[in-house]
């Protein structure tokens, strides 16, 4: 899945599908569960931002980059 999405990224419609799948997760997991969740989502998105960025892993995470891991934590709100 990997190596088809770095020769060709996934369209708009993937982000939409997980958030449609991340609202439905809200309702079925309690506030703990969910917030755990949350936090191993958007570190794990940091992480990699992070390691893709700058000199040797270490400096800048781009302005889209940062574009996309606000949506991803805004769809746990």
């Amino acid at each position: 899945l990997l190596d088809g999405w770095l020769g060709q990224r996934p369209g708009a419609d993937l982000l939409d599908a997980w958030k449609a799948y991340i609202s439905v997760l809200k309702t079925s997991l309690d506030e703990t569960a969910f917030s755990q969740l949350k936090a191993s989502v958007v570190n794990r998105a940091e992480s990699i931002a992070e390691s893709a960025g700058g000199f040797l892993g270490i400096g800048s995470v781009s302005d889209k980059e940062k574009k996309v891991m606000e949506e991803l934590s805004a769809a746990f709100e």
